[in-house]
């Protein structure tokens, strides 16, 4: 503590005086990306998969000394913003996320970075047809002896699962060439969904 005595230059010396508890803080907080939601680390690369559809981005800095001030971040190296609740993911693509923490005693910590991909595309999903079949009026015929094949191409996250249905309800997770023998079959529904659960037919 302090004892803070005060006298004016007749040599006066107040009999007031204040004891102050002094602690010193040089100690910068520490910082941390959290991810509520749909999230896919990429251990070889270093780049953390999101979607702005499925993720949330917050920050975490806590500083039991003098207390947490501001936390910043960037984009890309561009301008400097005040974090608010939660980091805007809009833009898809490939990104490089800086964040760091200020505290009140001006102790300011190093640029924290993470690649991120936001990842919003969903997979393409195609089929192929392997023995007879026909095109007519809009309506693909086929015999017992067709097999149908499915495939599915993402540019991002990478594919989780293909699924088809007859019914557009009931879904069935697609694991090999496809040979229907119910000649009441009419229709045949199939899409797939990436690693963030971003669906495409």
């Amino acid at each position: 503590s302090i004892t803070i005595v005060s006298a004016d230059y007749a040599e006066n010396i107040s009999a007031v005086y204040t004891n102050v508890h002094v602690e010193m803080d040089v100690t910068a907080p520490e910082s941390a990306l959290i991810i509520d939601g749909s999230a896919v680390t990429n251990f070889s690369s270093g780049i953390i998969y999101v979607s702005s559809y499925y993720s949330k981005l917050t920050i975490d800095a806590p500083d039991n000394l003098s207390g947490v001030n501001r936390i910043e971040y960037r984009i890309n190296s561009n301008t400097i913003n005040i974090y608010d609740m939660f980091i805007p993911t809009t833009n898809s693509g490939l990104k490089i996320l800086d964040i760091r923490a200020v505290d009140n005693a001006n102790n300011t910590e190093d640029w924290k970075t993470y690649i991120l991909y936001n990842d919003t595309e969903p997979p393409v999903t195609t089929y192929s047809i392997n023995g007879v079949s026909k095109l007519n009026n809009g309506i693909l015929y086929i015999s017992t002896n067709t097999f149908i094949s499915l495939n599915a191409e993402d540019s991002g996250v990478g594919i989780k699962n293909i699924y088809y249905s007859t019914d557009n309800e009931n879904w069935n997770v697609y694991s090999s060439t496809l040979n229907f023998t119910n000649a009441d079959i009419n229709k045949f529904y199939y899409k797939s969904a990436d690693l963030l659960t971003n669906i495409g037919s």
